[in-house]
């Protein structure tokens, strides 16, 4: 105890007293654990068995740093010491409290992603032979949408009747299995059965008063009729799979592991299981002519498997008839396959064209699947271009299937959420000479931004800049510039451009209307941007006057337009972009010099019903009259 300064005590739980304490050498602050043994022969054999915490590396795993046996005089007893990590945050039994207080429901991302952390961290125990045998709300931190395992119990402890008899307080043991309260038997199952009384009151909390959820644990023990309360049937099976009172028909992590729902919340949270690396002997490859019943659950049990999961995956990119229907299951079964080899580039890849599969299955039956569109597909397929950014191949294939994705406002929604766009510009920084790492970037920064703020914390800085960078190394390029006009075009209505940026990008549209007239949509965004630009800064009215490679804006605007005579968006964007450069009196002889007055009177001609724009050209029209006259003066 020399080594650390006790700076506070918690209150004391099932099996020891906790301290919060300081290193005197790092000054850390960390958590110690006093577990009280009758001598030192149960000490030192609890030391033995707690040892295998110190290996324990786990995000969702507090980390144990030091453990030592020290003498108490105050209590006359063998004191067990286990330092660990302090976060700083508040208990799960903080957080069910004020739910229940204010009647609120936990989230379903919050159930969910508890859900998959505390599955893949008892995974990750269970698979080292390691049973927590204290899993309750109080011994679970949380902070944010994470969730971390601490406070271990010990076999050695546990099996003092007498002391857990008297340490064990009646309400701590409503979160135990019946075979641990009854028999003193504890097991991997236990600590399913414990897991799942969290899982169920953070559920009800918000219906259920403190002492009426103790009571419902407890009632469990003899029926499962408590669970009734639970609506959701995905979630009412994973809770029975939890609390079969018998524990040799209760579900162990691996059976957790099959669930659907399960493996859907794995997924949403980024963390693979912990499972074999290697197929067991006289098993020698995925059973394609079984069918594809056959083939996914070999898919799943052998997902650590690269070979295997690059065979499968091929196999089914190539069986798109054979995908048709089932595209939520060779989804889910994709998306964990990603999880399980985020550092193969060949299977993030090979999963990309995979899940472009599932989507092309969908449109073409007309029986399109929402897990398609699920947050954890553009969570797997963001994570994939964060590692390996390096990697056109894999970069294009990833956002040509992220912009396809994104034509739904779910997944559209998601793509910012996770900063997508953030990935997409390093993706146009890394490779601006790359035609389709270009396009499907910039498509993708469009389709997000369409209809979507970006939420906060995203930024959007230096993405105007990367796409007008990307445009200048294709210039003459139709589709690559129609792919940077509809970025600039939804970058101008969200109002994200820099001084600097400003003039850049009228150079960049005003470029594409001079090379690419003849593509509508192109003209269409770009001039749909300009009228934003234009409204949004001075610079952009200046810079619209002199074209690329000499002449005047304008005049490019006035080719781009004629090309479609009958487009009366064109017309209104001509006249919008006008009337706001008419508002700067240092542009107004430059426009009179380049006939923008015949340009509205035309337009005027053209567009006799459209009483709206009538006004605004005679507006515009009246602001060049007035500075004829002033100059003729």
């Amino acid at each position: 105890m020399e080594n650390y300064v006790i700076l506070d005590a918690m209150c004391p739980g099932s099996f020891g007293t906790t301290l919060l304490v300081s290193d005197r050498s790092s000054g850390l602050e960390l958590t110690l654990k006093k577990i009280e043994c009758l001598d030192d022969g149960r000490a030192n054999e609890t030391l033995q068995e707690a040892l295998p915490l110190l290996e324990v590396r786990h995000p969702n795993i507090v980390r144990v740093r030091e453990m030592f046996i020290s003498w108490d005089k105050e209590i006359s007893s063998v004191i067990l010491n286990v330092v660990m990590d302090c976060p700083d945050t508040d208990t799960l039994s903080t957080a069910i409290s004020s739910q229940r207080d204010e009647k609120r429901p936990f989230g379903k991302q919050a159930i969910q992603t508890f859900l998959g952390q505390m599955t893949d961290a008892l995974t990750y125990l269970h698979k080292q032979h390691i049973i927590h045998r204290n899993l309750k709300p109080s011994n679970i931190l949380v902070k944010g949408l994470t969730f971390r395992v601490c406070d271990f119990g010990t076999a050695t402890f546990s099996s003092d009747t007498m002391k857990l008899q008297v340490k064990t307080k009646e309400g701590d043991r409503c979160w135990m299995s019946p075979e641990s309260v009854s028999r003193k038997q504890w097991t991997d199952k236990s600590d399913i059965w414990s897991f799942g009384c969290v899982l169920l009151d953070m559920l009800t909390c918000h219906i259920h008063s403190h002492l009426a959820s103790l009571s419902q644990l407890l009632s469990l023990k003899q029926t499962m009729g408590p669970l009734d309360i639970i609506t959701c049937k995905e979630l009412h099976t994973v809770l029975r799979k939890m609390f079969q009172h018998n524990p040799e028909y209760r579900a162990n992590v691996w059976d957790l592991m099959k669930d659907v729902l399960v493996q859907r919340c794995l997924v949403l949270c980024g963390g693979p299981p912990h499972v074999m690396k290697t197929m067991p002997s006289g098993v020698t490859g995925p059973p394609f002519h079984e069918g594809l019943n056959k083939v996914l659950d070999f898919m799943l049990a052998y997902k650590d498997v690269e070979s295997t999961q690059l065979q499968i995956l091929s196999y089914l990119t190539s069986e798109k008839k054979t995908v048709t229907g089932r595209q939520d299951e060779v989804v889910r079964a994709t998306c964990f396959t990603m999880m399980a080899h985020k550092d193969s580039a060949a299977v993030q890849l090979r999963a990309c064209q995979m899940l472009q599969v599932c989507v092309e299955a969908g449109e073409e039956s007309g029986a399109q699947k929402q897990c398609v569109y699920d947050d954890s597909v553009i969570s797997c397929v963001l994570s994939a271009v964060d590692v390996h950014d390096g990697q056109p191949e894999l970069l294009t294939e990833a956002f040509r299937l992220l912009f396809i994705l994104s034509e739904n406002a779910r997944s559209a929604r998601s793509f910012l959420e996770l900063n997508g766009v953030g990935q997409a510009v390093r993706a146009l920084k890394a490779f601006s000479h790359h035609q389709p790492i270009i396009c499907h970037t910039c498509r993708c920064i469009w389709r997000a931004l369409e209809t979507h703020e970006p939420p906060a914390g995203v930024h959007l800085w230096g993405c105007v800049e990367a796409v007008c960078v990307a445009a200048e190394t294709h210039p003459q390029e139709g589709v690559v510039m129609g792919a940077v006009c509809a970025a600039l075009l939804s970058l101008s209505v969200r109002e994200t451009f820099e001084d600097k940026d400003v003039e850049d990008a009228t150079l960049v549209l005003l470029q594409a209307l001079r090379g690419h007239s003849r593509l509508p949509t192109l003209v269409q965004h770009a001039f749909l941007a300009l009228v934003n630009l234009t409204h949004m800064s001075k610079a952009a009215c200046l810079r619209v006057l002199v074209a690329p490679g000499g002449g005047s804006g304008i005049v490019v605007m006035r080719e781009a337009r004629r090309q479609y005579p009958s487009d009366p968006q064109m017309s209104h964007c001509m006249v919008r972009v006008l009337a706001a450069m008419t508002e700067h009196a240092e542009v107004l002889e430059e426009l009179i010099s380049v006939g923008a007055q015949e340009d509205l009177k035309q337009i005027e001609a053209d567009s006799a019903a459209d009483e709206d724009l009538k006004m605004l050209i005679q507006l515009t029209l009246s602001r060049l009259r007035e500075m004829e006259k002033a100059s003729l003066s």
